[in-house]
């Protein structure tokens, strides 16, 4: 385990990590899943490393795990209790290619796109500033370390505005059920670029807030994504799904 005091001046990356520090990282057992994680470097394809993933978090710092890159945000669940649901149903709605983990203020975004696959993750509410260079992503975080993971292809600008974008309005939406029971949603005191684009006006966001602003309209899509993702495959799957929407329907009213 090394700690991040030690790269104030040095760019995190995995090359350098196995290359120039090997004889300092050590296999960090047991460790829980947690939301200090700031990324999560893929290495499972090494075979002089000591285990398959590095994991670079904010209190411990960069050490090695015995568990994939796919293990370890598989147990992403541990830090909500729902895991990828809010995910992948507001990318399903909203017809986005990438899965990140999205809750509120916390949001893990993948550098590529292959859900079944051991990728790299990146912790957003930790970045402050980022910058793409040929097939790399460049990341300072909130504390001023520097981070490099590969990005083969794709607008990193893009990507991070999608993941923005959806950590928003999950934000939005759990506000909106907050405020029926007169309470209110304050963000940390980190919250890295999940913020940054609040004011976007293009498009995709204004589309969105007009879904999620309707808070019926938001909760029936969420429950009908829900339904259909269920393994129902029967025939009758359209009148199983209208039958188990009205009983859980029920369930919002007194009698």
């Amino acid at each position: 385990m090394i700690s991040l005091f030690q790269f104030q001046d040095i760019e995190i990356s995995k090359e350098r990590l196995l290359n120039n520090c090997l004889g300092s990282l050590y296999l960090y057992e047991p460790f829980e899943v947690d939301n200090q994680i700031i990324a999560l470097l893929d290495i499972s394809q090494d075979k002089d490393s000591r285990g398959n993933s590095l994991v670079v978090h904010e209190r411990l710092g960069v050490f090695f795990d015995s568990r994939t890159t796919k293990e370890l945000v598989n147990e992403f669940y541990k830090i909500n209790g729902t895991g990828f649901a809010t995910g992948k149903i507001l990318s399903g709605i909203f017809k986005l290619r990438h899965t990140p983990f999205v809750f509120a203020y916390v949001s893990y975004m993948p550098m590529t796109g292959g859900s079944r696959k051991n990728v790299d993750w990146i912790g957003l509410q930790f970045i402050d500033r980022y910058s793409q260079k040929e097939k790399f992503a460049h990341f300072v975080t909130v504390h001023g370390f520097e981070i490099k993971l590969s990005f083969p292809r794709g607008d990193l600008e893009k990507r991070i505005h999608d993941v923005c974008m959806l950590s928003e309005k999950s934000v939005l939406f759990f506000e909106k059920l907050l405020t029926g029971g007169l309470a209110e949603l304050k963000p940390s005191n980190i919250t890295g670029v999940l913020r940054r684009f609040e004011k976007c006006e293009c498009l995709r966001h204004k589309k969105i807030v007009r879904k999620v602003l309707n808070i019926n309209s938001a909760c029936d899509k969420i429950l009908k994504y829900l339904l259909t993702h269920m393994g129902v495959e029967e025939p009758e799957a359209e009148t199983l799904i209208s039958f188990y929407r009205q009983n859980i329907n029920k369930c919002k009213k007194l009698y």
